[in-house]
């Protein structure tokens, strides 16, 4: 099921089998920029290969 994530400050729409390499590419993000959100606290990091509607909460903001 889609869901919604922030990135760079706008929102995004992602759907079931988005990767994180997908959302690096549409942010125009290098490969070297490590991907992370926040989660009570506590920073996650995510690997290019994972599904976002896999890994984040709706809504949240994916930082490079």
């Amino acid at each position: 099921m889609p869901q919604t994530v922030t990135v760079d400050g706008e929102e995004m729409l992602v759907g079931d089998r988005t990767t994180v390499a997908a959302v690096r590419k549409f942010a125009d993000v290098s490969d070297d920029a490590i991907a992370f959100y926040r989660e009570d606290d506590v920073v996650r990091l995510l690997q290019n290969t994972e599904v976002i509607v896999e890994r984040v909460p709706e809504g949240t903001a994916i930082e490079f």
